[in-house]
């Protein structure tokens, strides 16, 4: 995580620089940055889970759309799956959220969500990545 950026308090794990991580009319917005989590599943299939939760998101974000297909990864040496979401977000600028989703043997998700504007995705693009690549599961 870049040395100017914050863990919020709270659940998610809201990773952000200063300033990011925003109130809006009672609802918690972030403008980039990273939200990390647990939830429980019903379901143990990777790809069935990735979808519906990626499904939740576009429907409380109703101003993203899905780019193209999930693809397979790993974070955590578990297998993984990522979607690429984009949308105009509230105050105009274009937006890209990349969705990261593992199955834990738990049966809970991991998830990781990366927020960044459009025009900054190049400069975000390499701390999203040593981020996820960072994540351990015990």
């Amino acid at each position: 995580m870049p040395d100017n950026w914050r863990k919020s308090p709270g659940n998610p794990s809201i990773f952000a620089p200063e300033g990011a991580h925003i109130l809006k009319n009672g609802r918690s917005e972030l403008t980039h940055g990273a939200m990390m989590e647990t939830a429980d599943v019903a379901n143990g299939d990777l790809q069935v889970t990735s979808d519906k939760f990626v499904e939740t998101i576009l429907t409380t974000n109703s101003y993203l759309h899905r780019q193209g297909s999930s693809s397979n990864a790993t974070i955590g040496g578990r297998a993984a799956m990522v979607s690429i979401l984009s949308g105009v977000a509230s105050e105009g600028r274009n937006e890209t959220v990349v969705v990261h989703v593992a199955l834990l043997s738990n049966n809970r998700l991991f998830y990781a969500i990366m927020v960044v504007p459009e025009a900054e995705s190049t400069i975000y693009r390499d701390t999203f990545k040593r981020m996820v690549e960072s994540i351990q599961f015990n």
